[in-house]
């Protein structure tokens, strides 16, 4: 089960989109690096993994912890960051 998952994350200030249509799959122990200049979303999409910030568009899964018989997850969207089970985010949760 990937530790993080971005699916059609986006994000836009008015008519300025920041970042459009970002997936990404991280597993447990691998590493990423965001680079880039001052200004294109580095800060805005970590501040929406982290629910700081809630995306336009797409949803941000965290697993967080496997118990007996469901697995924890955090999903950011438009609505916030609110925490679902498994079977939840499986039968198309939507944020």
């Amino acid at each position: 089960m990937p530790l993080l998952t971005l699916t059609g994350l986006s994000k836009a200030y008015g008519a300025q989109a920041v970042f459009s249509g970002v997936n990404l799959t991280l597993a447990r122990g691998e590493f990423v690096a965001l680079a880039g200049e001052s200004g294109v979303g580095k800060s805005t999409l970590l501040n929406c993994i982290a629910g700081l910030d809630a995306p336009d568009a797409g949803e941000v899964l965290i697993f967080v912890r496997r118990e007996k018989l469901h697995t924890l997850q955090f999903v950011a969207g438009a609505g916030g960051l609110r925490e679902v089970a498994e079977d939840d985010v499986a039968g198309g949760f939507a944020a």
